[in-house]
């Protein structure tokens, strides 16, 4: 079990990884030309999430190879070492079928305006200004996974009851908001809480008599309710996993009441 403070919202919270941690691993490629920019990167994450698999590329050259044979979640790239060309690297990503939708992260030590908005509008989906915190990487590689999710799917307003079971622990809310792909819920500030990256069992109840079965899912994101220390309430972000048919039927069927 290990332990890490995070700020969300203005608000600290130590989140408890469980080595347990049940779900696919998130495969990361450190792409920088520096040796022990990598291995800080590499233990900084390591260390966060116990279910991640990293590798590393010291020019864009190996990048390509390794990106040709073999599949990444997540792209976290130095934007203008030596050895490394970011925006190279990237443009040859971005007209390659099957990787130009791998989220990339560019490191830079440039952090005026107009250099973040041309990587940016060059296909980057966040960014890390050297020198940054490990609070900084773990926040970065987190807010991808959610921002892709909520680019997916089309998410509608909800506040049905809405339960969460992880490990012997069960906790009831409700719902902000849902889509097909996952959903954001309010839960008081009280006994035990889902880790992020921990596989969850979530029950929705909706308001008519169809009933939604349980969806698997994983917490990508935690944070107070509201921009105070002492919030009484906390938002949890799940991602859903692979859904049945018979579930994605309910599902959609739940979703549709809501456009309406």
């Amino acid at each position: 079990m290990r332990q890490i403070s995070i700020s969300y919202a203005n608000a600290f919270f130590t989140i408890i990884i469980e080595e347990n941690t049940a779900m696919k691993p998130i495969e990361i490629l450190i792409v920088d030309g520096a040796v022990q920019i990598r291995e800080i990167i590499r233990s900084a994450l390591e260390n966060s999430f116990p279910k991640i698999v990293i590798d590393e590329a010291g020019t864009n050259r190996e990048a390509k190879s390794k990106l040709e044979n073999r599949h990444y979640d997540l792209i976290i790239c130095d934007w203008e070492a030596h050895n490394i060309q970011g925006p190279e690297l990237l443009e040859w990503m971005r007209e390659e079928p099957v990787l130009n939708t791998i989220p990339f992260i560019m490191m830079t030590s440039k952090s005026d305006k107009s250099h973040i908005i041309n990587a940016l509008q060059s296909g980057v989906n966040s960014y890390l200004i050297k020198p940054f915190s490990v609070v900084g990487l773990i926040h970065g590689v987190m807010s991808v996974i959610t921002k892709l999710d909520r680019r997916e799917f089309e998410r509608f307003f909800a506040d049905s009851p809405v339960s969460l079971t992880f490990q012997k622990n069960k906790i009831k809310g409700y719902l902000i908001d849902i889509s097909a792909g996952g959903l954001l819920a309010t839960f008081k500030r009280r006994g035990s809480f889902a880790n992020i990256l921990e596989k969850v069992s979530i029950d929705i109840e909706p308001d008519y008599k169809t009933n939604i079965p349980s969806i698997q899912g994983f917490v990508v994101r935690i944070q107070a309710a509201e921009k105070s220390a002492d919030s009484e309430y906390i938002n949890i972000a799940v991602k859903f996993l692979k859904i049945s048919p018979d579930t994605r039927n309910e599902l959609n069927t739940f979703l549709s009441s809501l456009k309406k």
